[in-house]
């Protein structure tokens, strides 16, 4: 049987994270996501799969484990999914109300650049204003949450060259 593991940020953007297979004899196979590997049906195994830079492991689409290693044992063809954090864009808080405060800080982008700071796609008010990364790529900023919808909301920062994102999930009633 086929199994797939592929990996991706909150935004959904693919990443190739390196992904380990292994049995009760030690790891039979690697690669990076998205990775197929050709198990024995029913057999029990474990599939690894390791941050990088500022990607960090943060759930399994289909359990919702935060366990980066996890058991597997598969009868036909099955794909699996890793969701990764990026810590280049750290929100706090994560979630609440509209109206809430959030505190914007970014790392790794472009050194002296001009930043655009959007929440599901629309670009945001910021305080300050006009967001520029210091020398070394980084800033720190403050949003209003817009009035929305419930649920989880797509911020993302970007420089030109890089994109990072974080997910804010909404409150409200």
């Amino acid at each position: 049987c086929q199994l797939t593991v592929k990996a991706q940020d909150v935004a959904g953007n693919s990443l190739g994270q390196y992904t380990a297979l292994s049995n009760s004899s030690g790891i039979v196979a690697t690669g990076f996501a998205p990775a197929t590997f050709n198990l024995k049906s029913g057999a029990q195994y474990t599939v690894e799969i390791t941050d990088y830079k500022n990607f960090v492991f943060d759930h399994w689409a289909d359990t919702g484990s935060t366990a980066s290693s996890r058991p597997i044992s598969i009868t036909t063809a099955t794909t699996i999914t890793a969701v990764f954090q990026d810590t280049a864009l750290v929100l706090n808080p994560t979630g609440g109300f509209a109206g809430t405060t959030v505190t914007v800080n970014g790392t790794t982008f472009l050194p002296n650049h001009a930043i655009t700071l959007t929440y599901d796609g629309g670009v945001l008010v910021t305080n300050p204003g006009t967001i520029t990364s210091n020398s070394t790529g980084g800033f720190s900023v403050t949003f209003q949450v817009p009035l929305g919808s419930i649920g989880p909301h797509l911020v993302q920062a970007k420089d030109g060259t890089n994109t990072h994102s974080a997910i804010f999930t909404d409150r409200s009633n």
